[in-house]
């Protein structure tokens, strides 16, 4: 038997293979959409019936309502509820099934007491049928439907299924209800119906599912009957091409000329074989290249170095470099702007590489650059020629200031471990450059390491200084220079370590801002000063002005500006009463960005201060675009303007251009009353330094 068997042919096979897979599926899926079908209309039932009770529940809320605001008696508002949930009771002591949720055809509800007793039926109101049992024919071991239709209302609403008699039929059926208990009138609101009331429409959709399926079953075997012919030399030579493709080698099928399954999957075949080897190349350069810039990425840049270490001589280096600010200008510019700045500077370096110059990009906006066969002073000229190169480029692709860079660089010598050991030493070269806001290349020596230790530990202390409330503001009083009453107060903020003693804002604040802490540091000083603003009121009188110095990278953001308004005006504080003090490194960013932030400050009602004047990036062409209310004269002027001629001159000749545009100017780090008498001369508005205050706590002020 098995013999004839075999010598059946393939296309035989092949359609009694057909015809038994298709009625095998017709079945599965016709049992299948029955039962999903069943499935779905009982548990529309389950929800039609639970939806019913929470409803009557809800209406008996509302009946109570109504005679607790006697609007109803007790008795009216409950016969309402029988009536509007069954119908009106008949002169026989019934009532009919007449209520507004289509509980199905033999769906109604019912009320019980919790002792039983029927409190609204159809039939049997006023019954007490607290013992009644289902109809299973189980009379040893009885089940109580309606205890257990009170126990589960009870315990915050059930569903209870149980046997009982067909209407108007010989025979019982499988019956369902949902109850829950509602306290003020001690209901029991029962909901129930036969689970055949929702579910009978499942036959015909089993009847319509097979009707369906035995007419595609019969179509399927015509077709195969006409398709399967001339299966077998197309399927061999996929067969044989199949062997050489699990021996990795891609071979494509000659493409049989015919449109239909045949041919489709000859064509697939050819069109996976491709894709495979698509798939390689890709899959290759996701691991070794970089997608935005087409540099190699670090997994490249470590197998090409780890090989070269074998070679390992003192003229090798590694170079890491990432862009300054790089969060800020994606902040103040979109992720858009700054992917394509990462690509100008990819297409940049992409350019250098050379046999002994690899660059690759090691990710976000930082690249690193493998040199070989070089000496220091060439590297250093091969560094800064690249860093002109790269902002050449990108000045005339961007039109946007100059780029700085954090560079660090490590030698290849006789200890390193590979290239990791390699990688480590140039970032703390680079971490080195980031604390010290350097412009150049650092090289790696030993003793960064610990300088990095020490720096991290500084770091953690910020943070938790942060959490403990450990920075304080103290206030230095600013005074009219014409009678030196006090007009406002600077906030100065101060920390006390307990680990490090008292340290200087010139060391914590760069630290804030290398690690990214300056916006929530920011959003620290501002809320306190914020705080203290009622209590300098009162001390100085309600027109006092209280000055907040805000670094330029939180002041372009949106978010702070945001945070600012929201925070003044929630504590109902005058903006015009808060100067917000800004440097002129403002300058740095687009003009327009900086003038939209100004503009929106000020439109708010905030006063906006220039500090510093003098010293950064100002020049006569951004002050003349920028509406400021006050320049802040600094220090280093005041400091010679007794001692050398040239700085008194500079100095009237700073002050008088600031009127000339209405500024208020503030002369700052004023010492004797020398300077005082002098400053009277050049028409300064305001004076602030020890002359007349330190900066003190609130504390102490008070």
């Amino acid at each position: 038997m098995f013999r004839k068997v075999k010598r059946i042919t393939l296309n035989a096979r092949l359609l009694i293979y057909t015809f038994l897979l298709l009625t095998m599926t017709a079945l599965v899926i016709g049992f299948s959409s029955f039962q999903l079908s069943k499935n779905a209309l009982d548990e529309r039932g389950r929800d039609i019936l639970e939806n019913g009770v929470h409803s009557a529940i809800m209406l008996i809320e509302e009946r109570q309502r109504a005679v607790e605001e006697g609007r109803r008696s007790l008795d009216g508002a409950q016969e309402s509820i029988k009536e509007i949930l069954l119908g009106p009771m008949n002169e026989d002591g019934t009532r009919p099934i007449d209520g507004p949720v289509d509980l199905g055809e033999h769906g109604y509800f019912i009320i019980y007491s919790p002792d039983g007793y029927e409190v609204m039926h159809p039939t049997l109101e006023g019954q007490n049928v607290l013992n009644a049992t289902d109809m299973n024919g189980n009379e040893d071991d009885p089940y109580f439907f309606v205890q257990d239709k009170i126990n589960g209302a009870m315990a915050g609403g059930s569903f209870v299924t149980y046997t009982w008699d067909l209407p108007h039929e010989d025979g019982t059926g499988e019956k369902i209800a949902y109850s829950e208990y509602n306290e003020e009138w001690e209901w029991i609101v029962s909901a129930s119906t036969y689970m055949s009331d929702f579910n009978e429409e499942a036959d015909s959709i089993m009847w319509v599912t097979f009707a369906m399926i035995a007419l595609l079953v019969l179509l399927g075997v015509l077709l195969s009957v006409y398709f399967f012919s001339g299966f077998t030399k197309p399927l061999m030579a996929l067969d044989q091409a199949m062997t050489k493709l699990k021996k990795g080698q891609y071979e494509k099928v000659t493409v049989v000329g015919r449109q239909d399954e045949v041919g489709q999957l000859t064509s697939s075949f050819n069109d996976m074989v491709e894709a495979m080897e698509e798939k390689d190349e890709r899959i290759f350069r996701y691991a070794y290249y970089d997608d935005l810039t087409g540099l190699p990425n670090r997994n490249w840049l470590n197998d090409y170095v780890e090989k070269r270490l074998g070679d390992a001589g003192p003229d090798m280096y590694l170079i890491l470099l990432d862009v300054r600010n790089f969060k800020v200008i994606n902040s103040l510019y979109g992720h858009s702007y700054g992917d394509q700045m990462i690509r100008t500077l990819g297409k940049v370096l992409k350019e250098a590489e050379a046999g002994e110059v690899r660059p690759a990009r090691i990710g976000g906006n930082e690249f690193g650059v493998w040199v070989e066969q070089t000496d220091g002073g060439a590297l250093r000229t091969f560094i800064e020629s690249g860093k002109a190169k790269l902002n050449d480029v990108h000045r005339k692709e961007e039109e946007w200031q100059p780029l700085r860079f954090h560079i660090g660089v490590a030698q290849v010598i006789g200890d390193l471990t590979g290239f990791e050991d390699l990688y480590q030493r140039a970032s703390v070269a680079m971490q080195v450059a980031k604390n010290q806001d350097l412009d150049d290349s650092v090289m790696f020596t030993k003793e960064m390491l610990e300088a990095i230790e020490e720096d991290n530990r500084f770091k953690n202390g910020l943070e938790d200084a942060m959490i403990r409330g450990e920075f304080e503001l103290y206030y230095q009083e600013k005074r009219y220079l014409s009678d030196a009453s006090v007009m406002g107060l600077e906030a100065l903020c101060r920390w006390e370590s307990p680990t490090f003693g008292m340290v200087s804002p010139a060391r914590f604040i760069p630290m804030l801002d290398q690690n990214g802490m300056m916006v929530p540091f920011t959003e620290y000083v501002t809320v306190k000063a914020l705080t203290d603003y009622p209590e300098l009121a009162r001390l100085y009188g309600p027109d006092v002005e209280v000055s907040i110095n805000i670094p330029p990278n939180v002041f372009l953001l949106d978010e702070y500006r945001s945070f600012l308004m929201q925070e003044v005006k929630r504590r109902g504080i005058r903006p015009e009463r808060i100067i917000l003090e800004i440097t002129e490194d403002v300058f740095i960013a687009d003009m327009s960005v900086v003038i939209a932030a100004v503009d929106s400050l000020r439109a708010f009602g905030f006063r906006i201060s220039l500090d510093d004047f003098g010293t950064g990036y100002s020049s006569l062409s951004y002050i003349s675009q920028l509406q400021t209310d006050e320049v802040k004269v600094d220090k280093s002027f005041i400091d010679q303007m007794e001692m050398n001629e040239r700085s008194w001159n500079l100095l009237k000749s700073i002050i008088r251009i600031a009127k000339s545009m209405n500024y208020q100017v503030v002369a700052e780090g004023v010492e004797t009353a020398e300077q005082v008498m002098k400053l009277k001369e050049t028409g300064c508005d305001i004076v602030q330094g020890y002359v007349y205050s330190k900066p003190l706590p609130l504390k102490r002020i008070s």
